[in-house]
């Protein structure tokens, strides 16, 4: 069973909440998806959002074909 590290309580699923990635130096900003403990909001891990990744990608392959976004 998966316990959260800070309150030690069995966890069956994690919160996930949209944040920020950004870059310590320069200005590189990505959309990024925290997993959160659902008992004391703690965050466990955060991640890229691979569907704003998928979006992106897609924009800009139809900008580049000259079809949209």
């Amino acid at each position: 069973m998966a316990k959260c590290p800070k309150c030690e309580k069995v966890i069956t699923y994690v919160r996930f909440k949209g944040v920020e990635s950004r870059q310590s130096f320069g200005n590189i900003k990505l959309n990024s998806i925290a997993h959160c403990c659902p008992l004391c909001d703690t965050v466990l891990s955060v991640e890229v959002d691979p569907i704003a990744v998928r979006t992106d990608t897609v924009n800009a392959i139809l900008k580049a074909l000259g079809r949209g976004a």
